[in-house]
C-alpha cells in the first residue's frame, strides 16, 4: 500500500448548489403531541439549529463550504400551524421568519431574514435557502389575491430575500402548486428583483402512481422545467427510493424533448450517488447526527462536485438504454399515520427504468452474473471530469442490494479525472491514446487520501482496470463512498 501527498480535489467549488434540507431531520427530531406533519412543523426552531445538540453546529465540519442550509416547510408559521391535512393553506406563504420559534432575530422581516442568514453563514455554511409556499399568507378558497396583487406581494419577498442574501428558493405545494403560470411568475419576479437568488420548481405528486399512469402530469413536467433554475425529482417510496429518481429523471428527459429546459439543473434529493455520478445537484436528507454513515458518502460527493459540477439538463445529450430493469417492493402491515399508509399500503410497486442512463457519452458495456446494477455515467461539460454510479436495488422485496458488475468505458483524454460511485467487480477503462511515462493514483473522496496504483495500468498501454477485489485485499479500500482515479504525467 502506498500512499502518497497528492490531492486532486479544488479547496472549493463555484457552480454547485447542493443542500442540506432540515426535513427529515426535524421528523428524526419531532415530538409527538399531534401524531400528524404538524409535529414535524413544530421541531424547526432556534434549537434545533443552533444549539449544541442541533443540527448545524457539530455537522458536515469538512464540507460546510460547499453547502448551502434550506429550512424546511415550518419557518415561517406559527407553532400548531394548520394544515395537518393539506387542505388549508391560507398560514402558509408570509416569509416572515417566525418570531416564536427564533427569538433572537429582531426588527422588520427582511432584517429577521438577513440575521437568521448571517449567522448560518457566519458558521462557515455556503448559502441559506427558504422553502417556499405555492400561495401567499391568507389565500384560500373564495380569498385569492389578484394577479396584480400577486406579482406585488411575491416582488416584496424576492426583494427581502435579496436584501437579507438568501440564495435559493425551494417551491413546493400549496393552492397553485400545478399552476405553471404562477411557477412562471415567481421566476419572473426572482429573476428581476433579487437576481442573485436560485428558484426550484417541482411537480407535486404521490411517491409513486401504483400502476395508473403518469402521463397526466407530463404536460406540467413541460411547463415548469423550462422556468427552473432547479427542478426537484420529488418525494420517492421508502425502499424504492432510486428506482423511483430514476424513472423521474427518464420522465424529465422525455418532457425536455418537448420543452426548452436549457438552463434547468436536476435535484435528485438524497440520491447521493445519482447526484455525483449523473451531473444533478443533492438535496440532503439523512442527517449524520442520525445516520453517522453518512457522513463520509456526503462529504465524497461535495468533493467530486467541486471538480465535476451539476449541468444543465439541456446542455448535453442524453441516452437511455432499451434494457430496462425492474424493482418491487410489497407495502404489507404499514401502520395508520405512516406517510405512505393511504397511498401504498397493502400494495405492490413495481418500478420499470432504463438499465443504464448516460450523459454527454456512450452508454458503457456492462456484464454481470444473474441480476444487473442500475448505472448511470456522465462527461462534465465544464471541466471534462468522467463520472460512473452503479446503485443499489431492490430486488423482490429485498431493498439496498449490492450487485457487483463488470464496466468497459471509452474516454478520449486519459487525463481527465474518473469519479466511481458505488460497488463493482471490475471497471476497464480503454483510452484513445496510449499510455506513456504516466502514473496512476487513486484518491478516497471522502478522506483525501492518495494511492500510487499505476500498477493498474495495461501492459499495451491501452487503458486501466480498476479491480475491486484487489484494491479490497490490498487494504486500499475497505468502504467504496467514492473514489476519484487520475492519470498524472511521471515526475523523474
Amino acid at each position: 500500500m502506498n500512499i502518497v501527498g497528492k490531492s486532486f480535489i479544488p479547496k472549493k467549488g463555484e457552480k454547485s448548489y447542493d443542500y442540506f434540507c432540515t426535513w427529515q431531520s426535524q421528523a428524526d427530531s419531532a415530538k409527538k403531541k399531534y401524531g400528524d406533519v404538524r409535529d414535524v412543523r413544530n421541531a424547526l426552531n432556534s434549537e434545533f439549529l443552533f444549539s449544541e445538540e442541533g443540527v448545524l453546529k457539530n455537522y458536515f465540519e469538512t464540507g460546510r463550504e460547499n453547502i448551502m442550509v434550506v429550512l424546511d416547510d415550518g419557518w415561517d408559521v406559527p407553532y400548531d400551524a394548520s394544515n395537518y391535512d393539506f387542505t388549508d393553506f391560507s398560514e402558509f406563504g408570509s416569509f416572515e421568519l417566525n418570531e416564536d420559534r427564533f427569538p433572537q432575530f429582531k426588527g422588520e422581516p427582511k432584517e429577521r431574514l438577513k440575521q437568521l442568514c448571517d449567522c448560518i453563514k457566519n458558521m462557515g455554511y455556503k448559502g441559506v435557502g427558504v422553502w417556499v409556499c405555492a400561495n401567499a399568507l391568507g389565500e384560500k378558497e373564495g380569498s385569492y389575491l389578484s394577479e396584480k396583487e400577486m406579482r406585488e406581494y411575491w416582488k416584496t419577498r424576492a426583494e427581502w430575500c435579496g436584501y437579507a442574501g438568501i440564495d435559493y428558493w425551494k417551491v413546493d405545494w400549496g393552492i397553485y402548486e400545478h399552476d405553471v403560470k404562477f411557477r412562471k411568475m415567481l421566476t419572473e419576479v426572482v429573476h428581476e428583483y433579487a437576481p442573485k437568488l436560485k428558484i426550484e420548481h417541482s411537480v407535486p405528486q404521490d411517491a409513486w402512481h401504483f400502476g395508473t399512469g403518469n402521463e397526466t402530469i407530463m404536460d406540467e413536467y413541460e411547463g415548469v422545467l423550462p422556468i427552473s433554475d432547479y427542478f426537484r425529482t420529488y418525494d420517492v417510496l421508502s425502499k424504492l427510493e432510486t428506482a423511483v429518481t430514476l424513472y423521474r429523471i427518464t420522465e424529465c428527459v422525455r418532457a425536455f424533448e418537448s420543452s426548452n429546459a436549457s438552463e434547468c439543473i436536476l435535484n435528485v434529493e438524497d440520491e447521493l450517488e445519482i447526484a455525483a455520478a449523473l451531473g444533478c445537484s443533492a438535496g440532503i436528507m439523512r442527517h449524520p447526527k442520525w445516520m453517522p454513515e453518512r457522513d463520509n458518502k456526503i462529504r465524497a460527493v461535495l468533493n467530486w462536485h467541486k471538480i465535476a459540477p451539476p449541468f444543465p439538463l439541456g446542455a448535453t445529450p442524453i441516452k437511455l438504454s432499451k434494457q430496462t430493469l425492474t424493482d418491487t417492493y410489497s407495502y404489507e402491515g404499514l401502520q395508520e399515520g405512516h406517510w405512505l399508509y393511504n397511498i401504498a399500503n397493502g400494495k405492490i410497486a413495481e418500478v420499470t427504468c432504463p438499465a443504464i442512463i448516460a450523459r454527454n457519452t456512450e452508454l458503457p458495456n456492462i456484464t454481470s452474473k444473474g441480476e444487473a446494477p442500475f448505472v448511470v455515467c456522465s462527461a462534465n461539460p465544464y471541466s471534462e471530469a468522467y463520472s460512473i454510479g452503479f446503485l443499489r436495488r431492490t430486488i423482490n422485496g429485498k431493498n439496498n442490494q449490492e450487485i457487483l458488475c463488470d464496466a468497459d468505458i471509452k474516454i478520449s483524454d486519459p487525463k481527465v479525472p474518473i469519479g466511481i460511485f458505488g460497488e463493482f467487480s471490475k471497471l476497464s477503462v480503454q483510452v484513445e491514446e496510449k499510455i506513456h511515462n504516466a502514473r496512476l493514483y487513486m484518491q478516497k473522496l471522502d478522506t483525501e487520501e492518495t494511492f500510487d496504483i499505476t500498477h493498474c495500468i495495461n501492459d499495451d498501454g491501452n487503458g486501466f482496470t480498476i479491480d475491486m477485489d484487489k484494491l479490497v485485499h490490498d487494504k486500499i479500500l475497505t468502504e467504496t463512498n467514492g473514489i476519484l482515479v487520475k492519470l498524472s504525467q511521471a515526475e523523474d
